[in-house]
């Protein structure tokens, strides 16, 4: 490969760390305050979209419960998510009676387009796609231009004056407006007599 081509997988690699080290590392999750518990699952029902849980390996859930200015907290992971509704399992500790605040604590899982990203600059340092080959990504990436197509002129028509038109393209040519006449033309498909007769009736 050629160093060209390295500096552009390089710098996305330096954008694809620097976005990931601008994720947050605790966000606090908009619940409802219909929290139920059940057999050592927390029920929730999420009130926004940009705080939703999502099942993670990487991630877990606190949960904080303030009852009488005591606070405790008990830590657990997403389990299931179906529409604004999460389960969390509990490791440990009951959810009693109080106020309740839910925290996701780590970063969030690669998106599909990250995991992308990824497999598009190792498929590349092993020249296994043609990224680096189509015109298109070389002139974004590469700043190459697209190679110049000939120059292509347009070939004249040449009908000679002297053939003559058979029955059914003379009453056609007739229909047309004259040159003289600034309006525009329009060509409507169909037999030219059943336009010839319309035109005379007019």
């Amino acid at each position: 490969m050629s160093p060209s081509e390295l500096a552009v997988l390089a710098k996305s690699v330096r954008d694809y760390d620097r976005l990931v080290a601008l994720k947050p590392t605790r966000v606090k999750n908009d619940i409802a305050s219909d929290v139920n518990l059940r057999k050592g699952n927390l029920q929730l029902n999420l009130s926004r979209f940009k705080t939703r849980m999502r099942t993670s390996d990487s991630q877990v859930i606190e949960v904080k419960i303030n009852n009488g200015g005591k606070t405790s907290k008990v830590f657990g992971r997403v389990t299931e998510v179906k529409g604004k509704s999460a389960q969390v399992s509990l490791k440990s500790g009951v959810v009693q009676g109080g106020r309740i605040s839910v925290s996701t604590l780590g970063k969030d899982d690669p998106t599909n387009s990250e995991m992308e990203r990824t497999d598009v600059v190792l498929t590349c340092l092993q020249k296994a796609n043609s990224l680096f080959t189509e015109s298109f990504t070389t002139w974004i990436f590469l700043g190459r231009r697209f190679p110049t197509s000939p120059s292509t002129t347009r070939p004249s028509v040449c009908f000679p004056g002297t053939r003559q038109l058979n029955d059914s393209q003379d009453p056609r040519r007739e229909a047309y407006p004259v040159k003289r006449q600034l309006r525009s033309c329009v060509s409507c498909p169909g037999s030219p007599w059943y336009w010839k007769d319309n035109r005379d009736r007019s």
